[in-house]
């Protein structure tokens, strides 16, 4: 795979058998807008669990979308590499797993090759208390996508 240092997300979707709903995106910034209640931020919870939330599938996008759903899938762009990931939670043993072209990763699995894609390098960084248990904890890409994709609730945020 050819290694870049970009990242699009290209398409999300979620699915309840042979039922399919999916968000396209463009290059750039693109800016989900609608009435309140419309589902915007199961959208955004969904592409949350998707690339790596080590949530249970309930607590991650909902209980009622988790029952409403059997899976969820979003196509990136990682430089000039096209990668398909899936997650599938009402199949037996794979709550936990993340399918990425049809291999099965665990989530710690999946942030150390997404790391790899992106090559930012394995580092350690301090956080909280110099004291506590989780003082130097490893940079995941978990951490990196919670400042790259920023939810604004409210115009007045922006």
């Amino acid at each position: 795979m050819s290694k870049g240092n970009n990242l699009s997300i290209k398409r999300l979707w979620r699915k309840s058998g042979d039922k399919e709903e999916q968000l396209f995106f463009e290059t750039g910034v693109n800016v989900l807008v609608g009435e309140p209640n419309t589902g915007k931020t199961k959208w955004l919870s969904i592409r949350a669990y998707l690339l790596g939330d080590t949530s249970k599938p309930g607590d991650a996008i909902s209980e009622a979308l988790a029952n409403k759903y059997d899976s969820a899938g979003v196509d990136i762009l990682v430089g000039d590499t096209e990668l398909k990931i899936e997650r599938h939670w009402k199949e037996l043993g794979t709550k936990s797993k993340i399918f990425l072209a049809g291999e099965v990763l665990s989530t710690d699995d999946f942030q150390a090759f997404m790391m790899g894609q992106l090559d930012i390098p394995r580092i350690k960084f301090p956080q909280g208390n110099p004291f506590g248990p989780k003082t130097w904890p490893e940079l995941s890409f978990r951490s990196l996508l919670r400042h790259m994709y920023r939810q604004q609730r409210f115009w007045t945020d922006l």
